[in-house]
């Protein structure tokens, strides 16, 4: 069963990361999207939390745009907002297999199965996703 997970990590994320365009995401990208997939869900707050959690996430999607420019000035627009879409289509992604995952680790800690929360996250960010040396 945890094979059958890892494949499904390694089809619905690991691989599309390394096929973003021109080059995997870096530290700086991942930190980017990582908190702004933290402050996507602003619904549940006040009004006021709400307005401000909105005016955060527009800095930090302007801040992984201006990245894009600063990392690859020798693209053009399109091929920079073409890699700006991916990396989103990525945050999309991995909010959906963290549910997933949530929901699976429901199941089991339910029938007292193994518990599987944060291994796939760590192969998915730290061996992964590093730098190789």
């Amino acid at each position: 069963m945890l094979r059958k997970i890892i494949d499904i990590y390694y089809t619905h994320l690991i691989r599309p990361f390394m096929e973003v365009s021109y080059a995997m995401p870096d530290e700086e990208e991942v930190a980017l999207a990582m908190t702004i997939m933290l402050f996507q869900f602003s619904e549940v707050l006040s009004n006021e939390g709400h307005v401000i959690c909105k005016s955060y996430k527009e800095k930090l999607f302007s801040a992984l745009f201006e990245y894009q420019l600063s990392k690859f000035p020798e693209k053009s627009d399109s091929e920079r907002i073409q890699r700006y879409a991916q990396l989103l289509e990525m945050m999309q992604r991995v909010t959906k297999v963290w549910s997933i995952e949530s929901d699976i680790h429901l199941i089991l800690s339910t029938f007292d199965e193994m518990n599987i929360d944060g291994i796939p996250k760590d192969l998915l960010f730290n061996r992964y996703l590093t730098k190789s040396e």
